[in-house]
């Protein structure tokens, strides 16, 4: 089953509002880009890889793979 970036802020226990201020965004961003409904930056990527404790492997995964 494929690791989804839902299913891992979920496990870490932060809500859509916390990575919303972890990422320094709105939480309307934050729920658009979560849904690929915008897409996130480099260095928000790098924050939540960060936050979440994703490693590259985990990131391909959620962010570059269909």
């Amino acid at each position: 089953m494929k690791l989804t970036l839902e299913g891992a802020r979920k496990s870490c226990g932060f809500t859509q509002k916390e990575m919303a201020k972890i990422l320094n965004i709105t939480e309307r961003t934050y729920i658009k880009k979560e849904n690929n409904i915008g897409m996130f930056r480099l260095n928000e990527l790098i924050k939540m890889k960060s936050s979440m404790n994703l490693n590259s492997d985990n990131v391909i995964e959620i962010f570059f793979e269909e």
